[in-house]
């Protein structure tokens, strides 16, 4: 947990982990897409998608960690080690399965099975080595670092640390994490909706359902970056925390306003947005932006009540 003496803000961590985040956004769709494809085939072939799937949700189950070690709660080292032991071991389990049927992944990837899978510049199997690759680099970096604390590289681990970017008490913690998981899923379908675009030429609400699936990354950013610290007086951070409360309510209830007009229309355009809710007929996504919206709203009302408070006890 950072200090009141350390930087809240510090740019060049917060490029790491909004690349990161990006990134673990678009494996979160693979994973997910990726699963629900072998459940609807009966998992016919395990060997074919067992690595793709772990390949992708490793990365994701990362990532969660790195947010939970820099900015919530750093692990010990007896903690640290377990984790980077087990990241390796089903690192080198996912590369075995890969390299076991590398010839058919080539195979699929030349015929374009793997297209509709968003990536990091090259297609599966190729991302999925990398990603394995540099995970148990970095594992075997940290064990490194733990095994010599002394060494220099060590020092610039700890001192980044020392730099975290976001101020979460340990009772916002929960909110936190589900919103961020949450976010990850909602970005994910928002970058693959992206390859739909035409649809916003057939239904400008396309556009409105696309700008709706980004609401749960806005939330979780308005959250983590305690952007009303740059306001100065009460006044502006009662219009900033209501603008936040009435965005939300504004997306939650053009939704259902266009629901209740043409109660299709997301099944005519949104299937590119939501594809688990048309893979198990079961509106996840819309359960996922309209909960998310509400703790957004929460927290937002959390602190209205807080200056409220504060001000009554200073007159």
């Amino acid at each position: 947990m950072a200090n009141n003496n350390q930087p809240s803000f510090n740019i060049r961590k917060t490029d790491v982990t909004l690349l990161l985040f990006f990134f673990a956004s678009l494996f979160m769709h693979n994973f997910y897409k990726i699963t629900l494809g072998s459940i609807a085939n009966d998992f016919s072939d395990p060997t074919l998608t067992i690595p793709m799937i772990v390949s992708y949700v490793l990365f994701v189950i990362c990532f969660i960690c790195y947010f939970i070690n820099y900015y919530l709660k750093k692990f010990n080292k007896v903690a640290s080690l377990i984790y980077s032991t087990i990241v390796v071991g089903v690192a080198v389990f996912a590369l075995v399965g890969i390299f076991q049927r590398l010839d058919v992944y080539i195979s699929n990837n030349n015929l374009g099975v793997y297209s509709s899978l968003p990536s990091i510049f090259i297609q599966f199997p190729y991302d999925a080595i990398l990603i394995n690759v540099v995970l148990i680099l970095v594992q075997v970096y940290n064990v490194s670092t733990i095994v010599k604390p002394n060494h220099k590289y060590a020092y610039l681990k700890e001192k980044g640390y020392a730099l975290n970017l976001f101020k979460v008490r340990i009772y916002d913690f929960l909110f936190v994490l589900v919103v961020t998981i949450c976010s990850l899923f909602t970005l994910g379908d928002f970058v693959c909706g992206l390859n739909a675009i035409e649809n916003a030429l057939h239904d400008p609400k396309y556009v409105f359902l696309m700008a709706w699936v980004l609401m749960p990354v806005i939330n979780l950013f308005i959250i983590m970056f305690r952007f009303e610290n740059n306001l100065k007086t009460k006044v502006h951070k009662f219009i900033y925390f209501g603008s936040i409360i009435l965005v939300n309510l504004l997306f939650i209830g053009l939704f259902f306003i266009f629901e209740a007009c043409d109660p299709n229309f997301v099944a005519v355009i949104g299937k590119p947005l939501f594809p688990i809710t048309f893979s198990i007929s079961l509106p996840v996504e819309i359960y996922i932006l309209i909960g998310v919206q509400a703790v957004g709203m929460v927290v937002a009302l959390k602190k209205i009540a807080y200056l409220l408070l504060k001000k009554e006890k200073s007159e």
